[in-house]
């Protein structure tokens, strides 16, 4: 309205379009009205998220002494290995051996960051019970995710489908 109030007249009253101003208030105040809604969500979802980061930090897993590895079936607490949310486990060796093909073709980056990490440990000799900084570094690239509940081990059901002439064959539609 105010863009158009210059071409009026000044003999022009605002009282003729008195019913229209006010439709126009009355959408800009349930807009505003919506808009305060969706922050106060956020905001509360934002605290949400903020506890469930200090839950996740200072949690932890019960581990059973029977738990076996994903991947060899051994028994996990056997080795070094990591157990997810999901309650999978993994030795450290066994999924170094699995997501290596597996980084080398979605994120080769990583991949060769993991290569040079595992070179330089096994020229370096600790205590077994002793964590290096080279160990910590390996397993923020390794440990974000679970391999059987991430993108990556259903991409690679895809890849191997893909490499093979009879599963194409077979699920090609004629």
């Amino acid at each position: 309205m105010e863009d158009l109030l210059p071409y009026f007249d000044d003999k022009v009253s605002i009282y003729n379009f008195n019913n229209e101003l006010c439709k126009a208030l009355n959408r800009y105040k349930e807009s505003i009205h919506e808009l305060k809604e969706e922050l106060e969500a956020s905001t509360k979802n934002r605290e949400v998220t903020k506890d469930d980061i200090l839950m996740a930090k200072h949690g932890y897993i019960e581990v059973e002494i029977l738990q076996l590895c994903e991947i060899c079936g051994k028994f996990a607490v056997l080795k070094s290995f990591y157990i997810y949310p999901c309650v999978h486990a993994y030795h450290k060796e066994c999924l170094i051996e699995v997501l290596l093909p597996v980084l080398e073709l979605r994120d080769f980056v990583r991949a060769k960051e993991v290569k040079t990490i595992l070179d330089k440990l096994n020229t370096v000799k600790t205590n077994e019970w002793e964590s290096h900084p080279l160990e910590e570094k390996l397993d923020k690239l390794l440990a974000p995710l679970c391999y059987f509940c991430s993108p990556w081990f259903i991409e690679s059901i895809r890849d191997s489908m893909l490499d093979d002439a009879f599963e194409i064959e077979s699920w090609s539609i004629n």
